[in-house]
């Protein structure tokens, strides 16, 4: 029979109890699913691609910020230089 140590034992229950405490804890929702993703456009309307920055180097003139779907919805397609 192996011997165990009673100190190292209560040492791993604390803290698989602290680990599961915090999961408990965390929120119900997740945040990559209920969150709205945002996209920049050139405020233009000449561009055909959203980024992720804006600060893409593709991207010149003045920005506008849109969700993701709208930017779908319009027409525009990603930036194969953000997205890679």
């Amino acid at each position: 029979m192996i011997k165990i140590n009673k100190r190292i034992v209560s040492i791993a229950l604390a803290v698989c109890l602290t680990v599961s405490s915090a999961s408990a804890a965390a929120p119900a929702y997740s945040t990559t699913a209920s969150a709205k993703s945002y996209v920049y456009v050139a405020a233009s309307g000449n561009g055909e691609c959203y980024h992720t920055g804006k600060n893409c180097s593709r991207m010149r003139g003045r920005v506008v910020k849109k969700t993701k779907k709208a930017a779908k919805r319009q027409g525009y397609r990603a930036c194969k230089k953000c997205y890679r």
